[in-house]
């Protein structure tokens, strides 16, 4: 074809992404391919699809067309330079948030992982889908990453310049399951009838290790592809071949000039420009000759062969007498400088920051009128817990919803309630938490009733019991190890109870189903309840008097379609909480933060379906990151360790309650003190 298509559906909330449809890459929401933006665009001349002309073929490789890139300038605002069709190595095409499938390189083992949106657990990356999705959406171009659809990986130039799909080492399991067949074609057009075995899923591996282990047992085809490097095509040869047709013909012009009546004195030739003298400067040592293939050779191939252009374009005109040598300054090849080591500067004591009390937007005898939103919905009311006089044994409940304005906006609307802070603990002690965590809980995290307790006392207004997927010596969890569990923080604590399964379908399913027997009329928070599992669940709840925690990947629809889903067994809108899933701090955040308000945007305009209170696990996000888990061999800018990590849960915290969350579950004591006060500051409540 002559053309691609582009597409702008989704600049409204990502005003710099780039989509450009082709007849062998869709759009990446899976919902428009290169004949339905076709039709669109002969529907509608002015619409979001409009063709892209693609012009002169520059790299057949990366796939760059010198219409693709003139549109990804213009589309992007200007933010984004180029676009590659066929890499994810290479400025890899931007996403909006609404792909299907989330692409990752993995360095480790010289391969890429795909995440389905319908995936909620962990990656060998360490990152779920949510996390992911902040670092490929919202028209951030990021090497590396990139959102995709999901018929996209069955095209013949799914990633065509980095190795195509053999470069695919691990999947989500319902994306191998659900796309099984398109997959065995793509798998025999490759040559390799069993590489479909050789790639992990979910189901077997979920660590970095893991899958370099599976890799080599497997002998998957990345062991003999090298690194994963989008070779560009060669275009130093074109360049000079430009650059030497342009001085053959000022040659020929010259030829053709006729010759002199007269003679006259030969022209002097123009002494050289003066060359401006630097500074005295340390030599820096000679720079090491760069890999081939690899990114700095690259540049260092084209600096070279643009010098080369200019040098024979100067030389050309001076040859025709149309430019005076001496007013022109060939630019020298760059040289690599190797920065010398800064002298160690004395630490600068800072006195702290005065901190400055609130004041009023606008003085009170002043005539200026603030605008105000005005809402038609509201956010349901829902009660956690229940008291001896309600059928269970909590000594309080906690109520959270009612808001008829954004977060904090009580100019606007009520706030009825405040948002609650509750403190994740284990059914036994965990593996993997940073050691910051384990210090600060120490002995406490042996028992969960003991751990309950302290955590009460630490400030929890609820406390959200994890169960895990195997006991301590690598056993799997039992339901009556999971009822006792239950038990044991029912009687350490009065406070309301949020129970979470370890967040593999089946496995929930087996634990919160006898959990929800065991405490009939207690009025607990079951979760995970997720599209795979929710009829199992909502049963289960529906019987003993129980609410669901309804989980999805970030996505507004997503969410809406759970709670449709799980209205339509019976269960009332007032016993379902939405948990839409959030990322840390820099880790997917931004997007998840938007999605969250959307959410509550929606159900203050009337949306039944969206109007729940909204639960989040900052606390989980924040501390596996690399930033608080690790404390040693860290560069020194990043501060005290512990400082570190608990401003970190503080702050993403902060912020997913200032978008909506009505609860916030965090793991660090001083971040539950730092959140609660924060709050007291929002709600202006003394204290």
């Amino acid at each position: 074809v002559d053309e691609f298509y582009s597409c702008t559906l989704c600049q409204s909330f990502a005003p710099n992404h780039v989509c450009v449809v082709s007849p062998e890459r869709l759009g990446l929401c899976g919902a428009y391919n290169w004949l339905d933006c076709k039709a669109s665009y002969s529907i509608n001349p002015t619409g979001p699809n409009q063709p892209i002309g693609l012009g002169k073929l520059i790299d057949p490789n990366l796939g760059y067309w010198e219409g693709t890139l003139d549109y990804a300038k213009v589309g992007s605002h200007g933010v984004i330079q180029d676009v590659s069709m066929y890499s994810i190595m290479e400025n890899p095409m931007t996403a909006c948030g609404c792909f299907e499938c989330i692409v990752m390189y993995i360095p480790e083992v010289e391969g890429v992982m795909i995440v389905s949106r319908e995936d909620t657990g962990m990656t060998p990356m360490g990152m779920k889908f949510s996390t992911l999705a902040g670092m490929a959406g919202g028209g951030v171009q990021t090497p590396g990453v990139m959102g995709v659809g999901k018929f996209y990986l069955i095209s013949p130039k799914f990633i065509s310049a980095d190795g195509g799909f053999k470069r695919v080492v691990w999947m989500s399991k319902n994306l191998k399951d659900s796309m099984a067949a398109e997959f065995e074609v793509v798998v025999q057009r490759e040559g390799i009838p069993n590489l479909l075995d050789r790639i992990a899923d979910s189901s077997n591996v979920t660590t970095v290790e893991e899958l370099v282990t599976w890799v080599k047992e497997k002998d998957h085809p990345v062991l003999d592809m090298g690194p994963m490097v989008a070779e560009s095509a060669q275009i130093e040869e074109d360049v000079i071949a430009q650059a030497e047709a342009v001085v053959e013909k000022a040659a020929a012009a010259k030829e053709e000039k006729p010759a002199p009546k007269m003679e006259t004195p030969a022209k002097p030739e123009p002494a050289p420009a003066p060359e401006a003298k630097p500074a005295p400067v340390s030599r820096p040592p000679s720079p090491v000759a760069s890999a081939p293939g690899s990114i700095e050779a690259r540049v260092d191939r084209l600096e070279r062969s643009v010098k080369t252009l200019i040098g024979s374009l100067v030389g050309a005109l001076a040859e025709l007498g149309d430019v005076d040598m001496s007013q022109v300054v060939i630019p020298a090849a760059p040289v690599a400088s190797v920065p010398s080591a800064p002298a160690p500067e004395a630490p600068v004591s800072r006195p702290p920051s005065p901190v400055i009390a609130d004041a009023e937007w606008l003085p009170e005898d002043t005539s200026t009128k603030v605008a105000k939103e005005k809402w038609s919905g509201s956010v349901r009311q829902v009660v956690l817990g229940a008291t001896a006089a309600e059928g269970g044994t909590r000594t309080k409940t906690i109520t959270v919803g009612g808001e008829t304005a954004m977060p904090f906006m009580d100019f606007e609307g009520t706030i009825p309630y405040t948002p609650v802070v509750g403190i994740e603990i284990k059914d036994r002690r965990p593996d993997d938490w940073s050691e910051l965590l384990m210090n600060e809980w120490g002995d406490a995290m042996n028992d969960p009733g003991d751990w309950a307790k302290a955590a009460e006392a630490a400030g929890a207004d609820v406390i959200l019991l994890n169960l895990s997927l195997t006991d301590a010596d690598g056993q799997a969890n039992t339901a009556e190890k999971a009822v006792a569990a239950v038990k044991k923080v029912l009687a350490a604590t009065g406070l309301p109870l949020v129970v979470f399964g370890p967040g593999q379908a089946e496995i929930d399913n087996a634990l919160l189903v006898p959990i929800a027997d065991a405490t009939k009329g207690e009025r607990l928070l079951l979760g995970l309840c997720e599209d795979k599992n929710y009829r199992t669940i909502v049963a289960s709840a529906m019987a003993n008097g129980h609410l669901v925690n309804a989980r999805t990947a970030m996505d507004v629809n997503l969410a809406k379609q759970l709670n449709i889903l799980i209205n339509d067994m019976g269960l009332p809108l007032d016993r379902i909480i939405m948990d839409p899933t959030t990322g840390a701090l820099g880790y997917g955040f931004e997007y998840g933060y938007s999605v969250m308000e959307r959410l509550r945007l929606a159900a203050l305009q009337g949306d039944s379906m969206t109007q729940m209170p909204m639960l989040v696990t900052p606390g989980e996000e924040c501390w596996k990151t690399k930033e608080s888990k690790v404390g040693k061999d860290v560069p020194a800018e990043w501060g005290d360790w512990l400082e570190r990590g608990i401003t970190w849960e503080t702050l993403t915290a902060v912020m997913l309650i200032e978008s909506g969350a009505d609860i916030v579950a965090l793991r660090h004591p001083e971040s539950v003190r730092r959140t609660h006060q924060a709050i007291k500051d929002l709600m202006n409540v003394e204290g």
